[in-house]
């Protein structure tokens, strides 16, 4: 799941980084019900590996997700105890530790919205670099995903990969039946590329009392919670394009249309919306579907929902997480084990993906589990799609320190555009100048650090 987090850029630059590692950055469109065949499952080649031994502990906000790793891993590594531990404070002293270069664990996991807190400090093992050569097996990964793992100025990578929840949106498809929309998964996304398309069935859905499309975010998904991103490597500013034009003009007319589902699913009105069928459609991700999220929440729904690709043929990844290797580690050898076992393995993976969780491993996708299995509160092979979509994204949101003020700025002033009706250009325009105005002195600081 994902969690808002931010860290003030003071912080942040006491940890600045004075970069002189070498190395490199690792450097389409419908929904298929099944993917193309390709090779089984194989591990990527590699050395022998000596006995290791020892104990590793691993920082995570979250254990639920590594501790099934742990009985497989010791099978092929019995002389390695593996401590998972729960860090309460969104990983904060995990920052303080790695500034000091002790006290701290083997691996931290590090959650999406954690990664502009890590990419600019020192303390990070670069999994580029030997013993670990990540480069060497970089095609089992999605391109896009390392890239949100490297460092600030994307030279290192300072995390592996984990999982990889894709955005997708689930339908009541009973309710799109009775009103004549598709309801087939690739059918309907399809359909749900046309703007006007899903306009009409907004509309048609609102004239019976059913509301489904966000205030905002719906071209660029999770828009609000800027996961999107807001710079590149280099700190230039990328929210200004043809793109969120597109999604400023459309969030107007949803909002001139009064088109808008303004209840949280979250919330207790939320909550009685999607049960009483006044909710169709959610926008979301992958994880929506864990056992004790959405199908504790709606157990009677069962069958009801079904899922498939975002509007507008726009894919992204909303969530997900990667492991980082400590340079205070006293067992580096092991935590790499565990490590690589985790991220890189088809038998690591078996673990995971019944949780469920999607794995940014490209081999972990010809497992069973992936294409076989059904999910039980869809129906539907949830897993192959949603692996599917995964090989469509063309970008992974990349996060800086500056993130935390461009995003107040950000958010404020697109909402503000699209209730005063403000032309689309001229407001992103103005939304760029405010916002590099705001982070114009931490900026300079930064890319100083950077050596540029």
């Amino acid at each position: 799941m994902k969690r808002s987090l931010s860290l003030t850029v003071s912080m942040i630059l006491v940890l600045v980084l004075v970069l002189s590692a070498c190395g490199k950055s690792p450097g389409n469109d419908n929904v298929s019900a099944t993917t193309e065949p390709t090779a089984a499952p194989q591990e990527t080649a590699a050395p022998e590996v000596k006995e290791v031994s020892g104990e590793v502990t691993i920082w995570t906000w979250d254990k639920s997700v590594l501790e099934p790793v742990v009985p497989a891993f010791n099978a092929k590594f019995p002389n390695v105890k593996i401590n998972i531990q729960v860090v309460p404070d969104n990983m904060g002293s995990a920052l303080t530790t790695i500034a000091s270069g002790s006290g701290g664990p083997d691996i931290v996991a590090i959650e999406q919205g954690q990664v502009s807190r890590f990419n600019n400090i020192l303390g990070i093992e670069d999994l580029y670099q030997a013993p670990y050569n990540v480069m060497e097996f970089k095609d089992d990964f999605i391109t896009p995903q390392l890239d949100r793992y490297t460092s600030l100025d994307g030279k290192r990578l300072i995390a592996m990969p984990l999982d990889a929840p894709p955005a997708t949106m689930y339908y009541r498809a009973d309710i799109l039946e009775a009103e004549g929309f598709p309801t087939d998964p690739v059918e309907l996304a399809e359909f749900m590329k046309d703007e006007t398309n899903v306009l009409n069935m907004a509309q048609s859905l609102k004239a019976k009392g059913k509301l489904f499309l966000p205030a905002m975010g719906l071209y660029v998904p999770d828009l609000v919670a800027g996961s999107a991103g807001y710079f590149d490597h280099s700190l230039n500013y990328i929210r200004n394009n043809d793109q969120y034009v597109k999604e400023l003009d459309f969030d107007k007319k949803v909002a001139q249309l009064g088109l808008i589902q303004t209840k949280s699913m979250w919330a207790e009105d939320g909550q009685q919306a999607i049960e009483s069928g006044e909710t169709p459609i959610i926008f979301s991700a992958s994880w929506l579907m864990i056992p004790s999220i959405f199908p504790a929440m709606h157990p009677t729904q069962k069958g009801l929902w079904k899922v498939t690709a975002p509007p507008f043929g726009v894919y992204s990844v909303l969530g997900g997480a990667g492991l980082a290797l400590l340079s205070q580690s006293k067992n580096k050898e092991a935590a790499w084990e565990f490590l690589k076992f985790a991220t890189a393995s088809t038998e690591g993976w078996k673990t995971m993906i019944p949780l469920p969780s999607i794995p940014g491993y490209k081999p972990a996708w010809t497992l069973p589990e992936i294409t076989d299995n059904v999910d039980p509160y869809t129906e539907q092979k949830s897993n192959q799609l949603f692996v599917d979509l995964l090989a469509k994204i063309p970008y992974f949101p990349y996060g800086t320190p500056l993130d935390a003020k461009a995003n107040g700025i950000f958010t404020a002033a697109f909402a503000d555009a699209i209730k005063n009706n403000t032309d689309s250009k001229a407001a992103l325009n103005q939304i760029e100048t405010d916002i590099m105005k705001a982070v114009a002195p931490d900026r300079d600081i930064l890319l100083k650090s950077m050596g540029q």
